[in-house]
């Protein structure tokens, strides 16, 4: 029965040490390509539940299989994927360069009065027509109470000439 037992450990320290000598340690420190400062808490992922985060000085060391491959990645920074077995001692990120569009700067007051004229045009131009329009408002002043209805109209931006079809009003229950 000793010798069983003896056999069996023997065999799991063989197996451990067998799997270990597929794993690595690697370590880098990761900096901006440009400026050569260090990245702080910069994602190093290499599969699920297997990956770190750079320190607040830009290292990291992972054990991992020398073929494994490491994704690193860090908001507004190009994401490099390195061979952990080719991983260099200093990882350059290079930053994103993204043109952004034009911005043109409105006072509100000419949105509203845009609005404004689109819905009395959208009014002249179907003045004749109904629409049917589901409603529901809910209040949370005091107690909460909902309403809603169907109702049809001329404008959903108007409302005029309102016609209430149906409806209800209650107090809504506590979640």
């Amino acid at each position: 029965m000793k010798r069983t037992i003896t056999l069996i450990l023997t065999l799991i320290c063989a197996l451990a040490t067998w799997a270990q000598s597929d794993v690595i340690e690697v370590s880098s420190h990761v900096v901006d390509a440009k400026t050569g400062e260090a990245l702080p808490y910069v994602n190093i992922y290499v599969a699920p539940g297997i990956g770190t985060i750079t320190n607040a000085d830009g290292d990291f060391t992972l054990k991992v299989n020398p073929e494994a491959s490491l994704r690193i990645s860090f908001v507004g920074y190009e994401t490099t994927h390195v061979k952990a077995s080719n991983l260099p001692q200093r990882l350059k990120l290079t930053p994103m360069s993204r043109t952004l569009s034009e911005v043109q700067v409105i006072p509100w007051e000419t949105i509203l009065v845009k609005a404004g004229n689109k819905i009395n045009k959208d009014y002249s131009k179907h003045r004749r027509e109904n629409s049917n329009y589901f409603y529901r408002l809910t209040t949370s002043y005091r107690r909460k109470n909902m309403a809603e209805a169907f109702i049809s109209a001329k404008s959903a931006a108007n409302l005029r000439d309102i016609t209430f079809l149906k409806g209800r009003y209650g107090k809504l229950t506590p979640e």
